[in-house]
């Protein structure tokens, strides 16, 4: 599956992880695309774990902006089998990387 890239798309910090109540890791995603615009679960993405980075994609931004920002995590482990999404694990990360449309 292709992601779409930007020219200096560096990853905005780790994957975040938690220990469900059966012992088996679920990633948390974040809720929200990288520009605050939309709620990923009401517009859909996709993420895509390739060479140690997950890619969180916004669908609503792609259709909006071709090689919208979107969410670059990166993970030294192997992809989970679940998946949840939360945004207050990225809290700390969502004002250093608030991206801004371009002006016209």
């Amino acid at each position: 599956m292709d992601v779409p890239q930007l020219p200096t798309a560096e990853p905005q910090g780790p994957l975040r992880r938690r220990l469900d109540s059966t012992n088996t890791w679920v990633a948390i995603l974040p809720a929200t695309c990288r520009p605050q615009r939309h709620a990923l679960a009401a517009t859909g993405y996709r993420a895509v774990l390739r060479d140690g980075v997950l890619d969180v994609v916004c669908t609503a931004c792609t259709a909006e902006h071709g090689a919208a920002p979107h969410w670059r995590l990166t993970t030294d482990r192997p992809a989970c089998d679940r998946a949840e999404l939360d945004d207050t694990p990225y809290r700390d990360l969502v004002a250093s990387t608030l991206w801004r449309t371009p002006a016209p």
